[in-house]
């Protein structure tokens, strides 16, 4: 986060698979966008970054958060954040911090392909506990009397328009 900004971004998120240790809202079920995202994210998400980042006339910010999700009434540990930037075919290599023990992987990749193929892994039993959050987006200033940016973050959501869909029950 940076200060006096706000980040405007498309968000997808992973559950747990245990409804023991949150609840059954928390679990990651077939009808959650994570499972879609990861599956297409390989050929579907480089040109929408494009767009996107066509639109802000600068680098779209892919931030992935992973963290182990505390049974009811315990401690939240700080677990792993990635941030790269990318204009579409290529992604910078990512400010990392945490210990990297969930997104070690992700870590390593150039594009999205690749990233795509690290989300699908984290997927799985193996990282059953980790609730993952990616976000898609960019930073915004908020001040009242500065510009008004509004138009310029619709158009930069506008390609993942397709993707964004009413939470179903």
């Amino acid at each position: 986060m940076e200060p006096g900004k706000v980040f405007v971004g498309f968000n997808v998120e992973k559950g747990i698979l245990d409804k023991d240790i949150k609840g059954d809202g928390y679990v990651l079920k077939k009808n959650w966008f994570w499972n879609d995202f990861v599956r297409e994210a390989g050929s579907r998400l480089e040109p929408k970054l494009v767009q996107a980042s066509d639109a802000l006339n600068s680098p779209v910010q892919i931030v992935i958060g992973c963290r182990t999700e505390p049974q009811r009434g315990g401690e939240f540990e700080q677990g792993d954040v990635l941030q790269f930037e990318t204009k579409g075919p290529s992604m910078s290599s990512p400010r990392a911090s945490g210990s990297m023990k969930y997104l070690e992987e992700a870590s390593t990749c150039g594009g999205c392909s690749e990233l795509a193929a690290a989300l699908q892994k984290l997927t799985g039993p193996v990282n059953g506990y980790q609730w993952v959050d990616l976000m898609i987006g960019s930073h915004f200033e908020m001040n009242p009397v500065g510009p008004n940016d509004l138009s310029t973050a619709a158009a930069m959501l506008a390609p993942f328009r397709g993707w964004m869909r009413a939470a179903k029950a």
